[in-house]
């Protein structure tokens, strides 16, 4: 068996995850894992192609402007990208959300949207994968993507309604879910509603979640086998067949 469990949606170059870092991706690479590293800004971004570039055998590294820093300088970012390219497997964390607009009346939607389309715009151009974030702002975004021909889009953290669900999976667009499963069975009925082979899993680390992860900064490590055995148990499969079919799904979107 072929296997590898791979974290989809991860804050690698958090600062939390920096005391222990290099143990955690040497351990990742020990229990057959890998995962998708994702920035926010021009720091992190930064940040992540210089470390990541020597892990490229177990780390995806992903660079984008997050919503939340939509007000950054695109330029900036651009150069960034450009010059670090062939160390850039895609574009994330990516996209629009309301919820920062309430927050800082500077970063309106009209901005995130410039913002995010032009993410879009250098995804296209140089065929590059998306993780985007879709927080109250599915359909808004699912009309721009229309117009873009993008290699490969997951919806991070899918959270959307049935309706919304059934559009995404249309379009042959991947949706990943996260511990938030555990607890939530809304989430877990709209996981029962995918298709299969549009199916990832991702920490979101260092999210912290309730339960038995309860004030545990979340990795590969200490939460994917179990949310692996969760979705199992949901989609009434074998942990086998279940792992497999992440992997093979994973494999297909991260495909360099």
């Amino acid at each position: 068996m072929n296997r590898l469990l791979c974290d989809s949606h991860i804050h690698l170059g958090d600062a939390e995850y920096e005391p222990y870092l290099h143990h955690l991706i040497m351990t990742m690479k020990a229990l057959g894992m890998n995962a998708c590293s994702v920035s926010v800004n021009t720091i992190s971004s930064l940040k992540a192609i210089s470390f990541f570039k020597n892990y490229r055998d177990i780390v995806y590294n992903f660079i984008g402007i997050h919503p939340e820093f939509a007000n950054l300088d695109l330029a900036e970012f651009e150069n960034i990208l450009y010059k670090n390219k062939d160390f850039v497997d895609g574009l994330g964390e990516i996209g629009i959300d309301e919820q920062y607009s309430k927050q800082n009346p500077k970063n309106t939607i009209q901005i995130q949207s410039v913002v995010f389309k032009r993410m879009l715009e250098i995804a296209e151009k140089l065929d590059k994968p998306i993780s985007i974030h879709s927080r109250n702002s599915i359909d808004l975004i699912l009309d721009m993507l229309s117009s873009y021909t993008i290699a490969k889009t997951c919806f991070h953290w899918f959270d959307g309604s049935r309706e919304q669900l059934f559009r995404v999976m249309d379009r042959g667009y991947y949706v990943s879910f996260s511990p938030a499963i555990l607890s939530s069975t809304r989430i877990q009925e709209l996981l029962k509603l995918t298709v299969i082979d549009n199916v990832l899993l991702e920490t979101d680390g260092p999210v912290r979640y309730r339960g038995c992860f309860r004030d545990v900064i979340t990795s590969p490590i200490s939460i994917l086998v179990s949310l692996v055995y969760f979705v199992s148990e949901i989609l009434d499969l074998s942990f086998e067949d279940t792992a497999n079919q992440i992997s093979n799904n994973s494999k297909s979107f991260f495909k360099r």
